[in-house]
């Protein structure tokens, strides 16, 4: 495949992945899934192309005092019962932005703060129960690169198993985790991943291709699993509608007839990597205009300085050059104040 078309086909599926929307999950239940590597391309086929587009904001990193770069990120513009708060250094700490609850605190629950995904988007944070029988928390921690989520755990293993811990499905319904067999015969393991601040579940793959197929992963419909299935790629005259939890359970996938409902998209989204390119120079603006802001602010410090001796010496003419000096600074402040708010436009 030539460069254009490979190009051209990774736009595609971008655009196909974006069209995702759910509910907030600020009331989430007792798990929460941990974040792992990129599945195979032919995951994009159970991305839900159907949702309509989400409302995307982006969040610039910064540069902390010790060198540390934090990189930028996509948030949601608006979330119910929560305040958006950025990152800021405070008494020499950094405390990085996030999602602060607004509503009243759940009793016997911990407030589970939301993280950067890896690919850019942020994934939101939610509630979780104080302690869970026959379950541990395992807090968040990052492994090969990948910041593994917080989650629940069992406390009993069984042997030649993995636990699968339990998420949020893309419309805002609740699988809860389960046990799977280490090793399947014939078949691979695509790990969960976050993907547009959404979490895609894991699933077992077939090592076989077939021609024009595509592969539907199976799921944990909450008591066994469910093997997935093969379809063809194209049906003249429908298109695929695929399965997805709802509100009382796992609502089957299938072929519905016609095409597909076109989606009005409110927001152009570009994705992280582009908009960091894009975001470049005004990150630069942003560092001349808090310099320029911080040396006009020196220069009215030294010039109240040199106002006050003159006064006190009866020295007019250090007066007068204090006084200059105190307006250029005030000028250069404003300058950089300027500079900044263009730098974040």
């Amino acid at each position: 495949m030539n460069g254009p078309m490979r190009d051209a086909l990774t736009l595609g599926v971008a655009a196909l992945t974006l069209l995702w929307a759910g509910p907030s999950v600020a009331q989430a239940p007792a798990e929460q899934p941990a974040a792992a590597a990129d599945s195979a391309p032919d995951q994009v086929a159970e991305f839900d192309e159907e949702a309509p587009d989400e409302d995307w904001v982006w969040v610039d990193g910064d540069d902390l005092e010790d060198g540390t770069a934090v990189k930028g990120f996509y948030r949601i513009r608006a979330r119910p019962n929560y305040v958006w708060v950025e990152g800021t250094m405070t008494d020499g700490v950094w405390i990085a932005p996030h999602w602060r609850w607004t509503g009243e605190a759940r009793a016997a629950h911990v407030h589970v703060r939301g993280h950067r995904g890896p690919d850019g988007y942020w994934v939101r944070g939610y509630w979780r129960p104080e302690t869970r029988a026959g379950h541990r928390w395992v807090v968040h921690t990052r492994a090969g690169g990948v910041r593994v989520h917080g989650h629940w755990a069992p406390v009993d293993l069984r042997p030649d198993h993995v636990w699968v811990p339990g998420h949020w499905s893309r419309r805002g319904n609740w699988v809860p985790g389960h046990w799977r067999v280490a090793k399947r015969i014939g078949y691979v393991w695509v790990p969960s991943q976050w993907r547009y601040g959404r979490f895609v579940a894991g699933h077992w793959r077939p090592v076989e291709r077939r021609a024009d197929h595509l592969w539907v992963g199976g799921h944990w419909n909450g008591s066994m699993w469910v093997a997935g299935l093969w379809r063809p790629r194209i049906r003249t005259g429908f298109h695929w509608r695929r399965g997805r939890w709802g509100p009382k359970g796992w609502v089957i996938g299938g072929w519905n007839t016609g095409r597909r409902s076109a989606v009005s998209r409110r927001h152009r989204v570009v994705h992280a990597r582009h908009m960091r390119h894009r975001r470049a120079d005004h990150r630069r603006q942003w560092r001349r205009g808090e310099a320029q802001r911080r040396h006009g602010k020196r220069q009215k410090r030294r010039g109240k300085a040199m106002k006050v001796t003159g006064k006190v010496t009866g020295n007019k003419t250090l007066e007068k050059r204090g006084k200059k000096k105190q307006k250029k600074g005030a000028r250069k402040v404003r300058k950089g104040k300027r500079k900044k708010r263009r730098a974040r436009r």
